[in-house]
């Protein structure tokens, strides 16, 4: 019976891993959305934080930073006058 739990646990462990790494590849886009799981990780390695509070501070951080990216994309198309061109500055690179 506790060969089947090892067992089961060993799974589960790598299922969740292989989640961890799909999820990765989709959220982690550019250097902000890394500093917030780099960060996410550090501060549960550290210290037993409960991960709705992380979450919920991670989400006002992505909404903080999705606004000021709107706002300098509205700021570039104002200078240079067609949007285009202001897409293709702050487009990010996949």
């Amino acid at each position: 019976m506790r060969a089947f739990v090892q067992g089961v646990t060993a799974a589960a462990t790598g299922a969740i891993a292989g989640a961890v790494v799909v999820l990765g590849k989709h959220s982690i886009q550019d250097y902000w959305t890394a500093g917030i799981a780099v960060t996410t990780f550090l501060i549960l390695m550290k210290w037993k934080v409960p991960e709705p509070l992380i979450i919920l501070v991670a989400g006002v951080l992505g909404i903080r930073y999705s606004s000021q990216m709107k706002y300098r994309l509205f700021l570039a198309v104002r200078r240079q006058g067609s949007q285009p061109a202001a897409i293709r500055v702050f487009t990010p690179v996949q």
